[in-house]
Parts: structure tokens; sequence; C-alpha cells
């Protein structure tokens, strides 16, 4: 994807045989100009995961008197979710090993495992994939904590944003209300501090290093859906993944023509770029959001 911006903005710039701007220039302004309508547009969304499957198991008693044993593993917290399965190894009488076999889906809580079989005293734990959760009794979370999350989608780099959040309770997962910090601030912070079911959220941090308020703070571990929105990594060759969906692509060579033509000090050509810019940023919305039909009968 690289080298296609580079051939389109030399081609903007009339410069194809790279005579005025340099290669590393023009990919500098690429990658510029992406951040830029990242940003402008909100183009990459992200929805991390807020529950997860079963990552391993851990043998915490290994048992006595055991030729062949299984395991059973309770269900998922999350209506909808897929039931994890393990084996169970033994050697010498004891239990050496449980293994994943369906790491299955839905959990928020780790499930627990009980293991049966002719021997007795056999015991194990069970370790969930990382996901989207609230931590008990913290009130503040930042935005770099989650990146991870979003970084599983290729070319993603992190966060900007946070659109909407809702919190699971038990099997229900409502959107939270927001409202504007200083609001937050007088007409909830100002109560004493308690936890519960959150139900308010409000933004305080900005850009990347974005932070985010619970009112009530959550008392438990809850699976979370934050609608992300997340800025792109550098492109550094074609190898490179691009996060940015088409047709927001098309806009991003005349943001970087822009950045070329202020570098050469050619402003009303630079202004034309612009405008081509945001120009291409509304077609692609209108093109990428149609009118939906929300309702087929009365």
């Amino acid at each position: 994807m690289l080298n296609d911006y580079i051939l389109q903005v030399q081609e903007i710039l009339h410069d194809a045989s790279g005579s005025f701007f340099s290669t590393s220039k023009i990919t500098t302004w690429i990658n510029r100009a992406r951040q830029r309508a990242a940003a402008d547009s909100e183009c990459i969304r992200v929805l991390p995961p807020s529950s997860a499957g079963v990552a391993s198991y851990a043998v915490t008693a290994p048992g006595a008197g055991y030729t062949a044993a299984t395991a059973v593993v309770t269900g998922p917290n999350i209506v909808g979710g897929v039931q994890a399965t393990a084996s169970v190894t033994v050697a010498a009488g004891a239990v050496t090993a449980v293994n994943v076999v369906i790491p299955g889906s839905g959990y928020v809580l780790a499930p627990n495992v009980t293991i049966s079989g002719d021997g007795l005293g056999a015991t194990a734990s069970a370790t969930l994939l990382p996901a989207v959760q609230t931590v008990p009794n913290q009130e503040v979370y930042s935005f770099t904590t989650y990146n991870p999350f979003v970084q599983q989608t290729p070319g993603v780099a992190g966060i900007l944003a946070i659109r909407q959040i809702a919190v699971y309770w038990g099997n229900l997962k409502p959107a939270l209300t927001y409202r504007p910090w200083t609001q937050f601030n007088a007409y909830y912070r100002v109560w004493p501090q308690f936890s519960n079911f959150p139900s308010v959220w409000s933004q305080f941090g900005q850009g990347q290093s974005g932070t985010f308020y619970f009112y009530p703070i959550a008392s438990q571990v809850l699976g979370m859906d934050l609608d992300c929105t997340c800025v792109p990594i550098d492109l550094t060759s074609d190898a490179t993944p691009e996060a940015i969906p088409a047709p927001f692509t098309e806009a991003i060579p005349y943001r970087a023509a822009h950045l070329a033509y202020l570098y050469a000090q050619r402003y009303d050509d630079a202004q034309t770029m612009d405008a081509m810019y945001k120009q291409k940023l509304v077609i692609a919305r209108a093109n990428s959001s149609r009118s939906m039909q929300t309702r087929t009968y009365g």
C-alpha cells in the first residue's frame, strides 16, 4: 500500500521521477496524512473483546491413585458463550497436566475446574485469555491499558477516543450514560465514592493519553465493550498492514500533497490540495454511511 500511496502523491505533484520531492519525505507526509485522516474521519473503529476463552490450566494439587481422570469446566458467564473443555494427563498415579481442548468463549471470570477419576485429591485452576474488564474499586482507566487489545487488529497503533462504553450486568450489557467532565465532576464525584455497577462515565485525559472515569466505581470484575476510534501505525513498506479502510484511503494522497506544497512554500497549491482532501473525506463518509431503512413494517 505504501508504494501505491507514493505513486499517487508523485502523480498529483507532477513529480513521477522524484526530482523535487524525495521518496523519504513523501513517505513522512503520507504517514502524517494517514494520522490526520484517521482522526478527522474516525474511520478506524475497533471493539475489543469484553470476554474471553480459557488460555491455560494449572494443576494446583496432583492427587494420588489415578489411572485415568477427566476434567469438567463450568460454563461461561455470558449467554451465547461457548463451553470450555479440557483433557487430563495422568502419570504415576497423579494428575500432571490439564490441557485446553476447546478454549470456549464468553467467560468474564475464570471457570471452576473439577477433576474426576479413580483417584483422590487432584485440583486445578483456569486462566483466561486477556479481555477488556473493569477492575474492582478502580475509578479511572487509561486508554493505554487497552492499546494491546486494539493492536490485535492489523495496522492499529492505539486508541484515540472512546465513543461509547457498555458494561455487563449479569447477562445484560447496557450502554452507560456519558457526561462531560465538568458535569460529571460536579454532580457525581461530589458524592461519597461507593462501589456498584457503573452507570455513568466521563472522559478526562484527551487524545492518545486519554482517561475515563466510572460512577459508581465497579465493585467486581465486569466485561466492558469499548467502542474505540483508533489511529494507525506508520507504513514503512508494502508489507505494513493498512488499517484505514477504503474509500477513506483516497483522501490520503491529497493531504500528503498539501504537506508537500507547504514545504515548497506553494501556499495556493497547498490550499487546493487541502480542499480536495476534505472533499474526498466527505465523499468517503457518504459512500460508507448510506441511508439505512430502520424498519420495514409500520
